[in-house]
């Protein structure tokens, strides 16, 4: 049972869309906490439980990519809001799924698991929070950079029609 959730857990390496490679190693390391949980949620239950989580975690992918286009494109969605997209969609999936797999027998330790998820979501949301307001930060100083490197003729055109 343990080779078969495996190779799901490698069918499951899609590309996901980032900011940064800050952001891409952040979201890695949570989705393999969310794929953790869900092992070890359906640890107990037939094996085909555990591929059920899939169809849902693709969803959510997608929609975090989808998303992460549409910034990219018109900003729509602001990123701010886009970068906590993902770990939100797969938690609150993977919180789902696991209680609808909630029974007498395994209530402690689904609270268990449930519990653990919810940790590895609070360092994540900091991760990403740090990572974000560096990311501003970056921005504004390549903006800083790039105004000043900009052709002083324009830069002087610039000062005169603001005045």
């Amino acid at each position: 049972m343990a080779k078969k959730k495996k190779k799901v857990f490698l069918q499951l390496m899609e590309k996901i869309k980032t900011l940064n490679k800050k952001h891409e190693l952040i979201i890695e390391q949570f989705t393999k906490c969310v794929d953790r949980f869900i092992y070890d949620v359906t640890d107990d239950q037939k094996e085909n439980v555990f591929n059920n989580f899939i169809p849902l975690k693709r969803k959510a992918k997608l929609l975090h990519n989808t998303l992460g286009k549409d910034i990219e494109k018109n900003n729509k969605v602001s990123k701010q809001e886009w970068i906590f997209m993902l770990p939100n969609f797969l938690m609150f999936g993977a919180f789902g799924f696991a209680m609808a797999l909630k029974n007498e027998k395994n209530e402690d330790m689904m609270e268990l698991h449930v519990r653990e998820l919810y940790e590895d979501m609070t360092e994540t949301i900091y991760d990403l929070d740090e990572m974000l307001e560096k990311h501003l930060i970056e921005l504004e100083t390549i903006k800083t950079i790039h105004d000043i490197m900009q052709d002083p003729k324009k830069q002087k055109t610039k000062k005169t029609k603001k005045s």
